[in-house]
Formats: C-alpha cells, sequence, structure tokens
C-alpha cells in the first residue's frame, strides 16, 4: 500500500514545528495495517506544481521571442543554471565482431542534465530567478510580471 499526504508544516503553542494534515486518511491507511508492520515516512520539500507552470509560462515567453522551441529553452536553461549528474552505467562491448561476438561488461560515466523534479522549492525559485535575469540581461525581456 502507498498512501502520500499532503501535510502544513506550522508550530505548536510554544514555538515547536509540527505537521497539520487531515488525520482521516491517515487513520483509515494505518488501520488496515497490521501491528509491528514498519512503514516508511518520507518528508519532502520538492518544487510544487505551481512553480512547474510558472517555469513553463516564462519558458513560453522567451521561445515566443526567440523562435525556438520550449523543449530547446528548457534543455538550454538547465544546461545554463544547473548542470549535470554524473552516474555510472554498466555497458557492454564487443570484444570481436561478427557473430561470435563475446560482450563484456564495462563501466562507463555519463552525463545528464539535472531534472528539475529532484529540486527543492528554494533551488527552484533561485532557477526560476536565474532564468527572469538572464531573459533580462540577454534579451531585454521583463518576464517578473507574469503571473504566478
Amino acid at each position: 500500500m502507498k498512501l502520500q499526504i499532503k501535510a502544513r508544516v506550522s508550530k505548536d503553542g510554544v514555538g515547536n514545528p509540527m505537521l497539520d494534515f487531515d488525520k482521516t486518511e491517515y487513520r483509515k491507511a494505518i488501520s488496515e495495517l497490521s501491528e509491528g508492520s514498519t512503514v516508511l515516512i518520507s518528508i519532502s520539500d520538492q518544487r510544487t506544481v505551481d512553480q512547474n507552470k510558472l517555469l513553463h509560462s516564462l519558458l513560453n515567453e522567451i521561445s515566443a521571442y526567440t523562435g525556438d522551441s520550449l523543449e530547446d529553452m528548457k534543455v538550454y536553461m538547465k544546461h545554463m543554471f544547473l548542470g549535470y549528474v554524473e552516474h555510472e552505467v554498466t555497458g557492454y562491448e564487443c570484444i570481436e565482431e561478427g557473430e561470435d561476438c563475446e560482450k563484456f561488461p564495462v563501466k562507463k560515466k555519463i552525463k545528464e542534465l539535472r531534472s528539475t523534479t529532484t529540486l527543492s522549492k528554494k533551488e527552484f525559485a533561485d532557477f526560476i530567478t536565474q532564468i527572469q535575469a538572464w531573459a533580462w540581461e540577454n534579451l531585454g525581456l521583463n518576464l517578473n510580471n507574469i503571473p504566478e
């Protein structure tokens, strides 16, 4: 079973942080578990849907101005401001050509653009600010007036 519940961080009466959420779903979910069950609780500060909508609004404005596709602009902005992550993967290469090719595992390091889905709210806000600054400095576009 997998259950995701959105919670808001607030403070209790003496200033300690706490989570406010609808406990109905939570109680129902744990009532279906047997005593001694192990659960995983994950706390995340990932980017919001509204932030992602804003990003696409900004990129649409830039795309309309430059004539480049939204996807190209997104890749370019990620390249400029988010950079790359490196992964080690196993590939397979042949020593001899032809039908009798014997494949051997080969470790390779590959780089890929960092995904916006992994950004925290703050990192995403910084990314948006960098795009706005870039658009102003390089294109003379004021993207501060796009509704959030």
